[in-house]
């Protein structure tokens, strides 16, 4: 059981640290593309829903 605790906590840091680089990506590159992509949708509705 703890293992899996682990392997949780994990993947959740990992995806936080996905969804940090993709905002840092998407914030620089912004001013070259204003349309919004999938993926920034659906991180946003991520964030949005904590």
């Amino acid at each position: 059981m703890l293992d899996k605790l682990f392997q949780a906590a994990i993947i959740t840091f990992l995806l936080y640290l996905i969804v940090g680089l993709n905002s840092a990506t998407t914030s620089q590159t912004k001013a070259a593309s204003t349309t919004p992509t999938t993926p920034t949708s659906i991180t946003r509705l991520l964030l949005s829903s904590r």
